[in-house]
C-alpha cells in the first residue's frame, strides 16, 4: 500500500506517502483524506531502489531505478530492473486513477512483450516478492470506505481501510504517524478476514519542493505471516520535484 508513485505507488499504496505534522483528525476518512492532500503537488520523483527476498535462511538482492510522475487524472510509476543481470530491463508502468480502474503492463526483455495486468492477476506477486501488483498502485481515496478510527497515542492514529471494489484483500488496518502524515504500519487481511501480511515502514526523511515539504519512506518491510517470507524495499538517491515527459510512462515505451 511500496505511496504518488513506489513508494507510494510503492509506492499502497504501500509507494507515495508525505506530509507534516497536523490537528487531530474527527473520523478515519478525514484522516485518509489529510494523508492524501498531504501528497499532492509533488510533481515528479525519481530515485534508485534495493529489494531483498528473504525466504529462511536464503536471501535473493535486486535493484532497480524508480520514477514517479504526478498528473491531473491519474499518478504514474515506472519501475526498471537493473540487476541481476536475468532480470535486468524487466519494467513495471502502473496508472493509478482517482476513479478509474487502474492500469498497469509488465515489460519482459527476454520475449520482447509487453503484457497487461488484468484485475484478476494483481493479486499475483510482483517478480516473486511480498508485495503484489495491488499493493503498487495508489489508494486513491475515493476508491475505499474507511472505520474505526483509533488514537494510539497523541502523535499515533489508526483506522481501517475497505476497498469499494474487488481487491485481493478484505481490509487493511493503516497505523498513521501524526509527524510525517504517513504509515508507520499496514496490515493486509486475507479474504477470509485472516491477518496476511505487515508492511512496516521506516527511515522517513523530508524533501522539500517550493514551500512545502514531502515526507517518503527510506525502507519497507514486508512479512508475510502465514509464510514467514520476507520482502524488503529501499531507497536511495531520492529525488523529488522531478519533471519528466508523460511520454515516458507510455505503454509503446516500455520496448525502448
Amino acid at each position: 500500500m511500496l505511496k504518488s508513485s513506489f513508494l507510494k505507488i510503492c509506492m499502497t499504496g504501500i509507494i507515495l506517502w508525505s506530509g507534516a505534522s497536523i490537528s487531530a483528525p474527527k473520523t478515519a476518512y478525514d484522516l485518509a483524506k489529510m494523508v492524501s492532500d498531504s501528497n499532492d503537488g509533488y510533481i515528479g520523483e525519481t530515485g534508485e531502489m534495493e529489494m531483498i527476498l528473504i525466504s529462511g535462511d536464503v536471501s535473493v538482492k535486486r535493484k532497480m531505478t524508480s520514477k514517479g510522475l504526478e498528473g491531473e487524472e491519474a499518478t504514474k510509476s515506472l519501475l526498471e530492473f537493473t540487476l541481476p543481470r536475468d532480470i535486468a530491463g524487466t519494467k513495471l508502468l502502473t496508472w493509478s486513477f482517482d476513479k478509474k480502474d487502474d492500469q498497469q503492463w509488465i515489460f519482459i526483455p527476454a520475449a520482447r512483450l509487453t503484457r497487461r495486468i488484468t484485475s484478476k492477476s494483481k493479486s499475483n506477486s510482483f517478480m516473486g516478492s511480498e508485495f503484489t501488483f495491488e499493493d503498487l498502485r495508489k489508494p486513491a481515496l475515493e476508491k475505499y470506505k474507511y472505520a474505526d478510527l483509533k488514537s494510539i497515542d497523541s502523535k499515533t492514529y489508526q483506522y481501517v481501510r475497505m476497498a469499494k471494489e474487488d481487491s485481493t484483500y478484505s481490509k487493511t488496518v493503516v497505523t498513521i504517524s501524526m509527524d510525517y502524515l504517513s504509515p508507520k504500519k499496514i496490515e493486509f487481511y486475507d479474504r477470509s478476514g485472516e491477518l496476511l501480511k505487515i508492511a512496516d515502514y521506516s527511515q522517513y526523511k523530508s524533501y522539500k519542493v517550493g514551500d512545502k515539504n514531502f515526507w517518503r519512506a527510506g525502507k519497507i518491510e514486508m512479512t508475510n505471516v502465514q509464510t514467514q517470507k520476507k520482502s524488503i524495499i529501499s531507497w536511495s538517491n531520492l529525488e523529488i520535484g522531478k519533471s519528466f515527459s508523460d511520454s515516458l510512462f507510455n505503454k509503446r515505451s516500455l520496448k525502448k
